[in-house]
């Protein structure tokens, strides 16, 4: 069947983006040229599915083989609509709506500090120097319900449900510290293998007390809205605890 090359084509442009993103899960491939293979294999994918529906339309003012034509046009277009699909799931619409940051905490004031995790972060990934303003004024516009979580327990008390709440989340504890209640913790996505690192603090407040909360990405400008999602989830989590 001729236009057989378009599909070929581009399966060898996903070949590309999987070979990609396993390279990086398994650190053969430093994220930033993941990211220059992942982007061509995508526009690739793109100009190949152009390609292919330029090919039905040209057929049909030709009358020539519109149907075998059609059909690698529909397999073409089924092929780019994979990754895109995927991204876009994974993603969510407010994802590509969430502003260029990507440390979000629930104290802007006096952040929790990370320890462990500067050991694991390479010097060409984001610092975890807290970065002030504008990032604060951003978060607070954008995830104005970031906040410390108060509860009614002792200190001892809510640092227990902190392990609890990160276990539950398949969380890669890293450093876990009783004697100063502060907890830090990996979680790596499942599709690409980005890494983005999360410190909770639990400090006495009156009779109760408060957890605070730092989640930090170690690639990118903007996390897409992935550290808010994370740290709303740990409080969900500790809230069934009670």
């Amino acid at each position: 069947m001729k236009g057989k090359w378009l599909v070929k084509t581009q399966l060898l442009f996903v070949i590309t983006m999987l070979t990609a993103v396993i390279g990086h899960k398994l650190k053969f491939i430093p994220f930033e040229f993941l990211v220059y293979l992942f982007a061509l294999a995508l526009i690739g994918l793109l100009l190949v599915g152009v390609v292919s529906v330029c090919i039905v339309l040209w057929k049909v003012v030709r009358g020539g083989d519109v149907k075998g034509a059609f059909i690698q046009s529909v397999i073409a277009v089924i092929i780019v609509g994979f990754p895109l699909g995927s991204m876009l799931l994974s993603v969510g619409s407010a994802g590509f709506k969430a502003p260029k940051i990507h440390d979000i905490t629930t104290d802007v004031v006096n952040p929790p500090l990370f320890n462990k995790a500067l050991d694991l972060r390479s010097k060409s990934e984001n610092t975890l120097v807290y970065p002030g303003e504008p990032n604060i004024t951003l978060q607070q516009q954008a995830y104005p319900d970031i906040k410390p979580l108060y509860l009614d327990y002792s200190v001892a008390d809510s640092y227990a449900l902190v392990q609890k709440a990160v276990q539950n989340m398949g969380l890669e504890t890293v450093s876990d510290d009783p004697a100063q209640f502060i907890l830090e913790a990996v979680e790596e996505t499942v599709l690409i293998g980005f890494k983005d690192d999360m410190v909770v603090r639990v400090l006495s407040h009156g009779e109760g007390s408060v957890i605070d909360v730092r989640s930090v990405s170690r690639v990118g400008v903007s996390d897409l809205g992935a550290n808010a999602k994370r740290i709303r989830r740990f409080f969900m989590e500790l809230k069934k605890l009670q």
